[in-house]
């Protein structure tokens, strides 16, 4: 065999060699844990999910930090946010060096008592807190290094609903910017509302009523279509889900529907917790936490959903799920039984067991990271 001959083939092997590794990389899914700390955890984990065959790793502790109940990720700027869950909450940015390693660039406290959400807006210069105990929400800019500053502007929300044990005062659960980052809504679950604030380049301005829930529905996480014209909110004390109409300009939002997340003969306690909707806009997701299932949904072209069923999740407590980037899976962190567990999507939208879970000490966030 001559010199030319054999250069070809090692070239030849090289290549295959480099495109299987890199298709092997590319079946791996890095995710974020976040966790209840104090009972065996002690902050962000990070697991993969292996797409060609739903099996899960655990690849260990990602970043020590007290109750990181919530996260944002920016992950094209390598940046993680996340609440400290406690009576006096904090926010924490955390970048990740060329190292790989993760390391902190900021921790302030966020004016409010028990942090349960953290958004980043589009434009990646705010980030918005709702803090549940205290009923208030807080504004914090952020520098071009995804350095949290300390100057957040606040506002408190203020009233109670009728279900006196769970609505004694407001209690703001969750803060989202719409795609265009010209509002942030934030459900407020204490007074039956969602507020939406006005997004400018000077800031945060003060909020308007965008919506009035029905009294007693306690409404918690709030999703919108890809063309952004419809939303979903997921009423945890109800354990429904209203269908609304969104006006982008007015800051808006319209009941069209009311659907409950629960079989038709279930009798018992449940609380609806988190809401997902599939990649294309033909499903959605929502855990029962109590009745311990993810409820299904198809939508319509006008929006509308018809509940196809409730697949039980192996576990207790469903809090928060993920649906992976490639729409194969859908993967359910269950707090009180401490486990991840990992469905197939199937083509109907329905979901299957995938045969894959891994133990954890008190999940309760999931986020896609690079």
């Amino acid at each position: 065999m001559n010199r030319f001959k054999r250069l070809g083939i090692q070239l030849l092997l090289a290549i295959a060699v480099t495109s299987c590794s890199s298709e092997k990389q590319n079946m791996i899914q890095h995710i974020l844990v976040g966790t209840y700390t104090g009972h065996g955890s002690e902050g962000i984990y990070q697991i993969s999910l292996d797409t060609n065959t739903g099996q899960l790793s655990a690849e260990g502790l990602l970043i020590k930090t007290p109750n990181p109940s919530y996260m944002a990720v920016s992950s094209g700027k390598g940046l993680i946010f996340a609440v400290d869950e406690s009576d006096t909450g904090y926010v924490s940015s955390f970048k990740k060096a060329p190292d790989g390693k993760w390391g902190v660039t900021s921790r302030l406290p966020v004016m409010g008592s028990a942090p349960c959400y953290v958004d980043i807006s589009p434009s990646g210069y705010i980030l918005a807190v709702a803090n549940y105990m205290s009923g208030n929400v807080a504004f914090f800019p952020v520098d071009e290094n995804g350095s949290i500053q300390s100057n957040p502007t606040i506002y408190q929300h203020t009233g109670k609903g009728p279900v006196s044990d769970r609505q004694e005062a407001a209690h703001a659960h969750c803060s989202v910017f719409d795609a265009a980052g010209k509002y942030v809504y934030v459900v407020d679950l204490g007074i039956d509302k969602v507020m939406a604030y006005p997004v400018s380049n000077s800031g945060v301005s003060e909020g308007h009523v965008a919506l009035s829930s029905d009294p007693g529905d306690g409404p918690r996480h709030i999703v919108f279509s890809i063309e952004g014209n419809v939303a979903y909110l997921i009423n945890e004390l109800s354990n429904t889900i209203s269908v609304l109409s969104v006006d982008p300009d007015k800051g808006l939002l319209n009941k069209v529907q009311k659907i409950s997340t629960l079989p038709s003969d279930f009798s018992g306690k449940s609380q609806s917790a988190d809401i997902h909707l599939s990649k294309d806009g033909k499903y959605l997701y929502a855990s029962n936490r109590g009745h311990n299932s993810i409820a299904v949904f198809s939508v319509a072209e006008d929006g509308k959903l018809s509940l196809l069923g409730t697949e039980p999740v192996h576990g207790d407590w469903p809090r928060n799920f993920l649906l992976t980037p490639d729409g194969k899976y859908l993967l359910v962190a269950n707090q009180y039984s401490g486990n991840i567990v990992v469905f197939n999507v199937l083509p109907t939208g329905g979901l299957s067991f995938a045969g894959s879970e891994l133990k954890m000490d008190s999940p309760v966030c999931l986020k896609i990271v690079d």
